[in-house]
């Protein structure tokens, strides 16, 4: 799994371990026979799962995966249990899963009792353990958009691979998430930009139009899109030259089987639009998303060039997608469809 960290978090990082702690109990090691149950069952049954996926089940040791922390620096001990290193690979539907790997935390109560306090699918984890007693830090973590922790738009719907980042410490007694903001999210939300400048980013997804080439011919594109990640879309628009028409794909499930007929419903401020579109099976996402037609001169995309947000609703499916600069992007993606 990777461990990217920016300059930043790094920074932080190097400071918060580079602190001195007066440590109450020198941490003693631990075997795997002396871990509590609810732990060792947990490790051998992803163990077993990763077996039926094919693990060949070669281990430089049974603790492999399973750290020993000093949490708060009482001398009281914890257990770190990382899924992805207790099999040494990634196995989805074992370990894992394709939005991640589990990590858990137990915290020693007394000399016969613990409680795990801490149980989250990460896609990206940093675990900094300081000094002689390896006294937990923090941990640097990716986890789903639309988890509380990420502190989420209100109604807004987030697609699978969608992450926020985040710092985690234990503080009194608990776990404490710091959710970490995007470069200029906060002074650029809600910024209107008459710039050309489309690939300039709010937080992870921002609007994006140019020219481009569908079905191999010459035409135009626009789209809500991932600015990392280019096809990683919410919203995606095409067009061809010479060809009427702009084909809208939402990138969200829309419950209903392949091919079947799909109603979505668009409120962009007071204007409320209803299209009959096509739900279209997307392999790699493992979702059947609608597919709209819309005419070029559909008011609809009018309405999303000169709005603030769309709220897109296919039965009790649906997104809401930000418009700062969708106009750019719509009028990019039609010039160069000849319009």
């Amino acid at each position: 799994m990777l461990k990217i960290l920016t300059l930043a978090v790094f920074a932080v990082i190097l400071a918060v371990a580079s602190q001195s702690n007066q440590v109450l109990a020198q941490i003693s090691g631990m075997k795997f026979k002396d871990l509590p149950a609810d732990v060792r069952n947990h490790a051998n049954e992803i163990r077993g799962r990763c077996k039926e996926l094919g693990w060949g089940g070669k281990l430089h040791s049974r603790m492999q995966g399973i750290a020993i922390t000093d949490l708060d620096g009482d001398g009281s001990r914890g257990l770190i249990v990382e899924n992805e290193k207790l099999c040494d690979g990634y196995f989805p539907g074992a370990n894992c899963s394709n939005a991640g790997c589990d990590l858990l935390i137990w915290k020693q109560v007394d000399r016969r009792s613990w409680k795990k306090i801490f149980d989250h699918q990460l896609s990206k984890i940093f675990i900094s353990l300081g000094g002689e007693n390896r006294r937990f830090q923090l941990m640097v973590v990716s986890i789903y958009a639309g988890s509380p922790q990420c502190k989420p738009v209100p109604g807004k719907s987030y697609f699978k691979g969608e992450t926020c980042d985040a710092l985690v410490r234990y503080q009194k007694g608990k776990m404490v998430w710091e959710k970490i903001e995007p470069d200029g999210a906060a002074a650029d939300a809600g910024k209107e930009d008459s710039s050309s400048d489309l690939k300039k980013c709010v937080g992870q997804y921002d609007w994006d139009g140019g020219s481009t080439r569908f079905e191999n011919q010459p035409g135009g594109f626009a789209g809500y899109t991932n600015c990392t990640a280019p096809e990683d879309s919410l919203i995606a628009m095409n067009c061809v030259a010479g060809q009427e028409g702009v084909n809208v794909t939402l990138v969200y499930d829309s419950g209903v089987r392949d091919t079947q007929r799909v109603k979505i419903h668009f409120q962009i401020g007071k204007q409320g639009f209803t299209r009959n579109g096509t739900a279209s099976w997307n392999e790699m996402a493992g979702i059947s998303q609608p597919v709209l037609k819309l005419k070029k001169s559909d008011p609809l995309l009018n309405a999303m060039a000169n709005g603030r947000n769309a709220n897109i609703r296919s039965g009790r499916k649906g997104i809401q997608i930000p418009l700062i600069r969708a106009g750019n992007a719509i009028k990019a993606m039609l010039h160069a469809c000849g319009e």
